[in-house]
Parts: C-alpha cells; structure tokens; sequence
C-alpha cells in the first residue's frame, strides 16, 4: 500500500514539473545580426526562434531605435507564430504577409514607435489585442484584421489602400487619420473625450458608434456608418467645401445628439433617418446644409446659425431656433405650443406647410411660406440690428431717403399733382 501511494506520489511530481516547465517564458530581443528572416535562431537573443511548444512560450521585444534597418520578414516554414506578447520600438515593418501572428498575452503587440505591418498577401490577420501607446505611429498597409481589441493612443493613419479591422472594440485615446481609407470595428466603435478622428473615407461600427471626442472630415468625402447606433457626444463638424453621410444599415434607428454639429459652408452633414436634437445638443449652421428626414428640436437644446436645412422641423414645446441669416427650409416646419423660430438679417424660405402654434418672431428678417401658413401661434415684426424693415432701399442706414421712397411708394397721393 505504502508502495503504490509512493508510486502514485512520483506520477503527479513528475505531472506537476512537466506543467511547471509549460510555464517557462523567454524573453527574446531582436537583434538582426544576420538577416530580416523571423526563423532565423541568430536574429535572436537567446538564439531561439520565438514560437510557443508546450514547454516554453516567449516575451518578444524588437527595438529598433538606433538601426537604419526598418524591415522584419515573417517568412517561415510554418503557417502562424505564436506569441505572448510582443513589445515594438522605433521603425518597424512586419511583413507577415499572409500568415497569422496569434498574441496570447492581454497587452497583445504593443508599438511604441513607428510600426507597418504589410507584405505579399493583401490581406493580414493579427489574433490578439493591439495597443499603439502614445509614442506609437501605426500606418495601415493593405487589409489588416485584428482578432481582438484595437486601443489606440498614439496616430494611425488608413492611406487609400489601408482598411484596419478590429473584430472586437475599438478605442481611440488618440488621432485616427483617413486618407481614402477604412477604419472599422464588429462591436464598438468609441471615440472617447479629447480624441480625434479625421479626414475622408469610411469609419464603421457594427454594434455602435459613439463619439465623445471630435470627428472632422475634410479633405473629401465621409461616410460614418453602424447596423446599431450612432451617437454623438462631442463633436462632429466639416471642413469648408467637404461633408459627411451617416448612414444607418439595416435597421432605421435614430441619430441622437447630445454633442455638438458644426456645419460649415459649401459642405454639409447629411443624416439618412432621423436627428433627434437632444436637450443641451448644439446644432451650428455656418452656411452649411444639415440634412435629415426629420429634425426634432427639444427645449434646452441649441439650433442656430443660417444655411440649408433639409427635412421637417418639428419644434417640441418650449424649444427655440435662432436663424441669423439667409436660411431655405426644404421641408415642414412645425411648432408646438410655447415653442419659437426667430429669424433675423436674412430671409428664410420654406417650401413645407408651416403650422406654427407657437411664436415666429421676424427679427429684421423676413420669411416667405411657399407650401401655406397655419397654425393659432403669433407672428411678430421687429427692427433688428442689422436689418430693419424702415430701411427701404436696403443700404444700411434709416434716413429721410427711406422714408421719401416709402411715401413715393405707399403713402396716398392727392389725384391733382
């Protein structure tokens, strides 16, 4: 008996040390001393080539910061390498082409300096998190897919050829720059407080989109698109003579803002379902076209500024909309009870019936119902500051001049002169 228990004793020691040799990690650093080959045991420090068995897993470090060399080839006998963790600094190129590199380690490949990963296959497969730091420059070169998340705090940047994929969230601290390119995410999509996303091309989220930090298209064209929702909690604004489409796929859910739109002119922002304006959401026309199917206006929310507005109106009680210049309204316009339009220096065009059971207060400006007015609110005249209704020929200043031409014009004349 003693004998067996014995035996049985030395089996799980023996299981015990062959699990605790699994364990054992390498640290392997880079050092290039022979070729730009990853299976090349003398490109390593220890002279192993870095690949997990079941003995041993490893910790790669590539410092690349004082070598004018910038390229590590993937090519290897194997199809994928796998990895703990991999740490990169200064110029970096890993050209995996189609192979996979699978990261096992939370913090995945994490760059702390200027990092590419391209090479023959169009399209490259990263299985695990990445991490670009501060100091970290990612440029996307071809198709790249991470199976896991992307959390950017450094500058990325998606050139024409360049579409960047996580599979999981994607978190930017940072800058994402698009150039043409395509930057997406299968679930979140979160652009946080003090982070930047820019330029033309196509940002996708599947699950959500949510921005809280600013998005600023210029350059050309944007596409913001998600199957959930979009929302914005910071700011979303275009560059003179550029504009943004957010599109909703699949269901026609509703574009909320709690953030702030800033239309600039010769572009615009174009929604394709509903704006809903939310209280404390700031909507700024500076000559710009905002576009929706319909735009509803909360109290304490913020909507001001001249352009193009596309869409109903729909003016919830209480809520204000301050238009301070030439304004054309393709669309409806209606106001409910205590709610009020205030038009100012410039004329509004609306093709839409108007109902107002509010107040449309002419501040200087003038407006002009094309599709009929209705509604039991007040419409009220004023002079304004710019613009008065007693400055008849419309030169700037009330004189005797306007009022001699408002007599020649308006004012009774005897039959004998």
């Amino acid at each position: 008996m003693i004998r067996n228990i014995l035996i049985l004793t030395a089996v799980i020691l023996s299981l015990l040390a062959l699990s605790a040799a699994a364990q054992v990690q390498i640290h392997s650093v880079w050092t290039g001393s022979q070729d730009n080959l990853w299976d090349n045991q003398f490109n390593w420090d220890p002279n192993i080539v870095p690949n997990n068995s079941p003995t041993r897993t490893f910790k790669v470090t590539i410092n690349n910061t004082n070598s004018p060399d910038d390229n590590i080839e993937f090519w290897m006998d194997w199809k994928t390498i796998t990895i703990d963790v991999m740490y990169c600094s200064g110029d970096v190129d890993l050209e995996i082409g189609t192979r996979d590199l699978i990261l096992l380690d939370p913090n995945g490949l994490t760059n702390f300096g200027e990092l590419e990963i391209s090479g023959e296959g169009v399209d490259h497969t990263v299985i695990g998190r990445f991490i670009n730091t501060q100091t970290g420059y990612f440029e996307v070169s071809g198709e790249i897919e991470f199976l896991g998340d992307v959390i950017n705090y450094g500058a990325i940047l998606a050139p024409p050829d360049g579409m960047l994929c996580a599979e999981n969230d994607l978190i930017n601290y940072g800058t994402i720059t698009c150039y043409n390119g395509e930057v997406s995410a299968e679930n979140l999509f979160d652009n946080t407080p003090g982070a930047v996303l820019q330029g033309f091309g196509l940002f996708y989220a599947d699950t959500e989109f949510r921005n809280r930090g600013t998005l600023r298209v210029y350059g050309g064209p944007l596409t913001l698109a998600s199957a959930g929702m979009i929302n914005n909690l910071g700011i979303i604004t275009n560059a003179s003579l550029t504009s943004i489409n957010i599109a909703h796929i699949g269901l026609p859910l509703d574009f909320n803002n709690y953030g702030t739109l800033r239309i600039n002119q010769g572009g615009g922002i174009g929604i394709d379902t509903n704006l809903n304006n939310q209280p404390d959401g700031v909507i700024e026309l500076f000559g710009g076209t905002l576009a929706a199917q319909s735009i509803s206006q909360p109290c304490g929310a913020d909507f001001s500024g001249f352009g193009g507005i596309t869409g109903d109106v729909n003016m919830i009680n209480n809520s204000l909309i301050q238009l301070t210049g030439p304004t054309n309204i393709i669309g409806d316009v209606n106001l409910e009870n205590d709610a009020a339009l205030e038009i100012s220096d410039g004329q509004t065009l609306i093709t839409g019936p108007t109902v107002n059971d509010g107040a449309i207060n002419l501040i200087g400006g003038t407006v002009i119902f094309q599709g009929g007015y209705s509604g039991s609110g007040t419409l009220d005249y004023t002079p304004g500051v710019y613009r008065n209704h007693f400055d008849i020929n419309a030169d700037g200043i009330v004189n005797m001049i306007d009022f001699a031409l408002f007599s020649h014009s308006y004012l009774w004349q005897a039959p004998w002169r």
